[in-house]
């Protein structure tokens, strides 16, 4: 009996412990890691395709007795469907985009989308319409479907400018944080 009880009690003292033991995961999508998804969302455009990232597991082991608070940045849903779509239709005005971009008749604004410089005709103003529309629906998408706040969106968007800005050619128009247009 004495052996029972002495079991017993060491067992419900190790399921004290860990039943006492708080976990805190805080799951957040730093500005770093949005930047990787639009790279590799505007890589996808031309060619490069779609460039996994592969993201180590998390490490833990529920019989540690030392639990700690980590914080986890899980991985980006960037190729869903709508996205997908989005980027299918975009690819189709790639070539078209890049050449007017070269000519200098649109440039990339500081709000990732792309936009009118100085006197362009009608089908220009439709394919810019067209594009800003679909890369819109991929910024919405991102933020809707990774269960962001909305509040996010504007990060998403900042996000995709720089890398917009990092991949112009020299000679396109590009929009700085500060609202100058400047060509690169």
């Amino acid at each position: 009996m004495k052996k029972f009880l002495g079991i017993t009690s060491g067992m419900v003292a190790i399921f004290l412990m860990l039943g006492c033991a708080t976990v805190n995961v805080y799951v957040t999508f730093p500005e770093k890691e949005i930047k990787n998804a639009a790279t590799d969302i505007e890589d996808s455009l031309g060619g490069g395709g779609e460039r996994g990232r592969l993201r180590q597991p998390l490490d833990f082991n529920p019989f540690s007795t030392l639990l700690y608070a980590e914080t986890i940045s899980p991985e980006l849903k960037i190729y869903t469907p709508e996205i997908k779509a989005a980027l299918a239709s975009r690819k189709k005005r790639f070539r078209l985009i890049n050449e007017y971009k070269s000519k200098g008749v649109i440039g990339e604004n500081n709000k990732a989308l792309v936009q009118i410089r100085g006197v362009a005709t009608s089908s220009v103003q439709r394919l810019v319409r067209e594009e800003n529309k679909d890369r819109m629906t991929i910024y919405q998408a991102l933020v809707r479907q990774n269960n962001m706040p909305s509040g996010q969106l504007t990060i998403v968007q900042d996000q995709f400018a720089a890398v917009h800005r990092e991949k112009a050619n020299r000679g396109e128009w590009i929009q700085l944080p500060n609202n100058n247009w400047i060509k690169k």
